[in-house]
């Protein structure tokens, strides 16, 4: 262990220092300075020899599963093997892209004992990570001194998709309370074809949908619940290209499509839905083809969680006319992507053109949330006025082209990318049971 001296050693240095500027007037006052300033030394080699027996083990688990942005714990045993008390601190290394908010951890360890620390780090990128090195640094005997150890750890965490978004949104879901993430699923209940149950009346329900003869014997109002149809197909082509590059609170737009894919892949699967994902930049990265069953939910996470933006343009005909070849069913395509400007415009409108002939095609445009802050931004400089003016004239060319879009009757979606999972779902839930899959 390395030893670093504490303010008290300084201080009682200051003894032989003032003994040696008094030897000046009395010189038998510099013998005793360099005997006083010996006997310190050798009190301070035997503090620090002690203190250097004392064996502090650390343990943790072999693999760790985080969420990604997601405020994760990791806990670490400390046992203290030697026979006296020991203070210390202790810290982690950090990878790269890991956010460690843990306050600092101080704690006094009774001899011979076990405690367990939690650390609290926040990732900001998927993958797998080592975290290598535990660091502890304990007070000598005497106060002097700091001696500072490690211990090898080896844990390595995989870093996934909002794992923890999809257990709240199961959660939710058994309380029947999905309207916490936005998702209005109540909404579209009652559109299908067959009925599946009867339920009491509720403010948002149809009408015409009311069941009189069980509302009669009932003496309440009630209504028919339908089942929507199921063994749909589904394909989902997410952009990784620049425009999902953009970061807020670490977090970039891909992450966010990603983890609102996560839901989305959970809830097609349980309708019974067939699922099917591309990924593409300048050129096609990954695909995974007429997957099915609640059990596919772990395929699905290997393979998005080893997606990542490239700073390159996408190149949208080449993604359109691979999807023309390559999904031969009717299916609802749905694109996940950004558009600056209208520059794109008319290659979205003619690959959607091209598409809709056989498909149902819906276009999700996630908005960059730092050009719509400096579109939004409270005007203080003239440097301000220009980035300002800069983004609202971007920002007035891409409504434009959604407005094209739309007038050609192009579903398309338009929100900030921490509020897709809830639109998603609900436009999802609203073309299944409106039969337009």
């Amino acid at each position: 262990m390395i030893p670093s001296p504490r303010g008290p050693f300084f201080l009682f240095l200051l003894i032989p220092l003032i003994l040696f500027i008094g030897g000046f007037i009395l010189p038998i006052l510099i013998k005793a300075a360099i005997l006083v300033n010996i006997l310190l030394f050798i009190l301070g080699g035997l503090d620090v020899f002690l203190s250097s027996r004392i064996k502090i083990d650390v343990s943790a688990g072999e693999r760790k599963l985080f969420s990604i942005g997601r405020i994760n714990n990791i806990p670490l045993t400390l046992i203290n093997r030697s026979k006296w008390t020991v203070p210390l601190e202790v810290k982690l290394s950090v990878p790269e892209f890991f956010e460690d908010i843990s306050e600092k951890i101080y704690l006094k360890m009774e001899a011979l004992s076990e405690e367990t620390v939690t650390f609290r780090l926040r990732p900001t990128r998927r993958g797998s990570y080592q975290i290598t090195n535990a660091y502890y640094r304990i007070r000598t005997g005497f106060g002097w001194f700091h001696l500072s150890g490690s211990k090898e750890i080896a844990m390595t965490v995989e870093v996934f998709p909002d794992i923890e978004q999809l257990n709240h949104y199961l959660k939710l879901t058994r309380k029947n309370r999905t309207y916490a993430l936005g998702i209005h699923k109540a909404k579209w209940q009652g559109l299908g074809t067959e009925i599946e149950s009867l339920r009491d009346y509720q403010k948002d329900d149809d009408s015409r949908h009311i069941d009189w003869k069980a509302s009669t014997r009932l003496n309440r109002p009630v209504t028919k619940v339908f089942q929507m149809e199921t063994n749909n197909y589904i394909t989902i082509a997410i952009d990784c290209g620049r425009l999902m590059t953009a970061e807020q609170d670490g977090l970039n737009t891909l992450d966010h499509a990603i983890n609102s894919l996560l839901i989305l892949s959970h809830i097609a699967f349980k309708m019974g839905d067939t699922l099917s994902i591309v990924a593409y930049s300048d050129h096609i990265l990954g695909e995974l083809y007429d997957i099915k069953g609640r059990t596919s939910i772990r395929k699905i996470t290997r393979f998005i969680t080893r997606l990542e933006p490239e700073y390159v343009e996408s190149n949208y005909n080449h993604v359109f006319n691979y999807l023309q070849k390559k999904v031969k069913k009717r299916s609802l395509v749905i694109f996940l992507t950004d558009m600056i400007d209208d520059i794109n415009y008319l290659n979205f409108k003619n690959g959607i053109s091209r598409l809709s002939r056989k498909h149902l095609v819906l276009f999700i445009l996630l908005r960059d949330v730092l050009l719509s802050q400096e579109a939004d931004q409270v005007i203080h400089s003239m440097d301000g006025m220009y980035s300002a003016a800069a983004a609202k004239e971007m920002f007035l060319r891409r409504d434009q082209a959604i407005t094209k879009l739309r007038h050609h009757r192009v579903n398309v979606l338009d929100v900030l990318p921490h509020q897709l999972t809830g639109q998603l779902i609900d436009k999802y839930l609203e073309l299944k049971a409106r039969n337009r899959i």
